[in-house]
């Protein structure tokens, strides 16, 4: 129950008496959870024990499961659904009503949304008291809204009880029982074009997706004219507060604390804290009520290293941890990078030992070009540096035209220059011959773009060459590779400003298989440094599985 103080700063005195009254005789405290429900008490209303496990019960009669580890069961609520559903059901008003008229629950994905919001429309179908109840199942499109449509015709079917009540229009995804001239719909953006909807019932899912008001608005008070309409959000958390879903979740927000008093809503919001550690399993378990059972720890540990891996850390908060947060679209945080930086970067001499790979990336000639070496030092060690090379006579127009301190870097020698208005790749070759003398050599690895008349000459010279298409399944690997080692801090690098403003650059893509590899073509400024090093490591993990290959026969592999 909430303290004492607070019900004084909410509450005249005259209210206080009675409350005391009340309090004094209810036997349910423990439904006592905010400022509105102390409000609730004050204006009549009552819970009802009887009353608040029907759908629950319901769910045990009818309701048959038909996926996953409780296939062919009937579906029993976990104890948060029994918290939520017995308040949204157990509260009466004077006048025999639901006193809720509108639950927001939000939780993260897998937590089971979709199949207790198929439960609640056939709940409100058949055992909610209503004549000619119109249900409907609303979300941002039709597949969405077909999900939530499906898992009630599944329940259906499966059902005998409910199979032989109950009709399924799958073309129209419509579920209908004749005796009291009720049914289930399906509804769109694309098929939600009328304000004359009079609904009993509309669970909107994801609403975080909706892109404006409209929908939303058409449908919160398409029950106006019913005695108990039930309006339902069930939905994640999205990016921006400042969209429907995320004014809602404000508001929501301020009638847990109190600052809102408001009988008709039922906030029930599964969330970390702001500054908690996402890394954390208690926070994971905090978040998702259905940890262990919908969703398993090894699943969400595994979302969260990839989220690190890959630079998308936001996506997991907003995922699996329900925080609000803009999508984290980017591969990885300059500061993740630029704390790997060496003191004092080992010498040429110091490195010799280690074998060396290069990684190339050849532009055109008025723009950066890219040279990365990465040696192996130890399978949990690696070393890294990277040289660019822009025309000199573009500095100037660079520095101008954008915040980037071009000719800073110059100055600094990290970016190196060529005379004139266009790179001269004589000097990139040059530079490769005798850094080639300096290392021990393995291979140059080069995106074929732009570069393979300059490798026939490396070959000429002797220097082995190997060509990288840029494609998913050559960059993958390479690309969660050096995320790991970023991550594990076991790549150590000279501190090159240059790329390390790369690095912050990088825009990832990926592919229905978790498969990813940065993407010149998404990010906004250049990534030609980080291509390069994710080129240069798809050689490293080649030589790396040759060498295990190899081993105990007696070859050398380098």
């Amino acid at each position: 129950m909430i303290d004492q103080s607070k019900l004084k700063k909410w509450f005249a005195k005259e209210e206080l008496k009675r409350l005391d009254k009340l309090l004094a005789v209810i036997t349910y405290r423990d439904q006592l959870l905010t400022r509105s429900d102390y409000r609730a008490l004050l204006d009549g209303c009552v819970y009802d024990e009887e009353k608040a496990k029907r759908f629950e019960q319901f769910c045990e009669k009818f309701v048959v499961q038909v996926t996953g580890r409780f296939k062919n069961l009937p579906l029993v609520l976990f104890p948060w659904q029994k918290v939520i559903f017995r308040r949204l059901f157990g509260w009466i008003r004077p006048d025999g009503t639901r006193r809720y008229k509108y639950l927001y629950l939000t939780v993260p994905k897998k937590n089971g949304k979709s199949a207790i919001c198929a439960a609640i429309s056939l709940f409100c179908l058949i055992a909610d008291g209503e004549s000619n109840a119109q249900c409907f199942l609303a979300a941002n499109d039709r597949a969405q809204a077909g999900i939530v449509f499906n898992a009630a015709a599944n329940y259906v079917k499966a059902s005998p009880k409910l199979r032989k009540h109950l009709s399924i229009v799958p073309s129209t995804k419509r579920i209908t029982f004749a005796k009291t001239y009720s049914f289930i719909q399906a509804l769109s953006r694309e098929t939600c074009t009328s304000d004359g909807i009079d609904a009993s019932l509309v669970v909107y899912d994801e609403l975080h997706l909706a892109p404006n008001r409209e929908m939303f608005e058409t449908l919160r008070y398409a029950g106006a004219a019913r005695s108990q309409p039930l309006f339902i959000v069930i939905t994640t958390a999205g990016s921006e507060l400042d969209s429907v879903c995320g004014k809602e979740y404000q508001h929501h927000k301020k009638v847990l604390s109190g600052e809102v008093e408001d009988i008709s809503m039922l906030p029930a919001i599964f969330e970390a804290d702001l500054e908690s550690d996402p890394s954390d399993p208690e926070v994971w378990r905090a978040a998702n009520p259905s940890l262990g059972l919908t969703i398993q720890e090894d699943d969400v540990r595994d979302a969260y290293n990839q989220s690190v891996e890959t630079g998308m850390l936001g996506n997991f908060k907003r995922r699996r941890l329900n925080i609000w947060a803009k999508d984290t679209s980017y591969w990885m945080p300059r500061d993740k990078w630029e704390c790997l930086a060496a003191d004092e970067f080992p010498s040429f001499e110091d490195l010799q030992d280690y074998p060396c790979w290069l990684g190339l990336d050849l532009a055109e000639t008025m723009d950066i070009n890219c040279l990365v070496a990465v040696w192996k030092a130890s399978d949990s060690l690696y070393y890294t540096r990277q040289w660019f090379w822009c025309p000199e006579e573009t500095i100037p127009v660079r520095s101008r035209e954008t915040s980037i301190p071009y000719a800073q870097w110059a100055e600094e020698e990290w970016l190196l220059t060529s005379e004139g208005a266009v790179t001269d790749q004589d000097d990139i070759l040059e530079f490769i011959l005798d850094l080639s003398e300096k290392v021990m050599l393995q291979e140059i690895a080069y995106d074929p773009w732009q570069a393979l008349a300059s490798m026939t000459r490396l070959e000429i010279a002797g220097i082995n060459t190997i060509k990288v298409p840029q494609t998913m399944a050559h960059l993958s690997e390479s690309t969660k590779a050096i995320g790991r080692l970023i991550r594990n801090k076991e790549l150590v690098h000279d501190g090159n400003p240059v790329m390390s403003w790369m690095v912050g650059n990088v825009v990832p893509i990926f592919d229905h298989n978790k498969n990813i590899r940065p993407s010149k073509k998404k990010s906004k400024e250049k990534i030609d440094g980080v291509a390069a090093l994710v080129t240069a490591f798809a050689r490293v993990i080649v030589a790396d599985e040759e060498a295990e290959l190899y081993e105990g026969t007696g070859i050398a592999v380098f």
